[in-house]
């Protein structure tokens, strides 16, 4: 968690960024260790001229969109800045780095979208960066064990899961339900006795009213 006044391009990236490819390394196996972070695609808030070339002479290929590029004046730049520059442009407009753009914005900006937009963390009621921090943290682990739930049962939530669970259940009933009335038919139902008695009262009624006027019709 930042401040609202920090920029996201601070002289900590390359710090930060090492950490993660350190954790990496650890976490991958030893024959993809050397593959841990070989390339980094952000947004453009995180680009900074210093941090691209110090990204790039520790062997990491930068795709990161320059929103100042038609702004920068070349006369007023070194040489290791132009040479920065000019790689950094390359591997945005190359096809392996729109691919990785078009990567990012279709998993990195959905989660955010999910964890700020529907999970209402645009706007947090709590004080202070470790109380936020915290509060992210979690909405982050449970997305992505959201994710991870969605992956393996192909249900993310647990309502999700308990509609599945139902609808399979009913799906069980209706194919038992079937089956018996297939091999069993249908018999009718058995009348309780005053329900057969009333029927037999009105029965004889009907009868009686007929002897006694011919022209009575039970058709109405």
């Amino acid at each position: 968690m930042r401040h609202g006044d920090a920029a996201d391009n601070d002289p900590t990236l390359k710090a930060r960024l090492m950490t993660a490819r350190a954790t990496l390394k650890k976490m991958l196996p030893k024959a993809r260790r050397g593959q841990a972070m070989s390339e980094v695609c952000a947004d453009e808030g995180y680009f900074a001229t210093e941090q691209i070339a110090r990204l790039q002479q520790a062997g990491i290929r930068t795709i990161i969109g320059d929103p100042q590029q038609t702004r920068r004046k070349k006369e007023n730049q070194t040489r290791r800045e132009k040479r920065a520059l000019h790689r950094a442009k390359c591997a945005v407009r190359s096809a392996s780095g729109k691919a990785l753009l078009r990567k990012r914005g279709e998993h990195l900006e959905r989660g955010f979208c999910h964890v700020l937009d529907h999970g209402g963390l645009r706007r947090a009621t709590l004080r202070g960066t470790e109380k936020l921090s915290k509060r992210l943290i979690i909405a982050a682990l449970t997305h992505n064990l959201s994710l991870l739930l969605r992956q393996q049962t192909g249900n993310g939530t647990a309502k999700q899961a308990l509609a599945a669970a139902v609808s399979f259940i009913l799906g069980l009933l209706n194919a038992f339900r079937a089956t018996c009335s297939h091999f069993w038919p249908r018999r009718p139902p058995i009348l309780p006795i005053s329900q057969l008695t009333r029927q037999c009262h009105d029965a004889n009624l009907l009868t009686h009213r007929a002897t006694l006027n011919p022209s009575f019709s039970t058709g109405g």
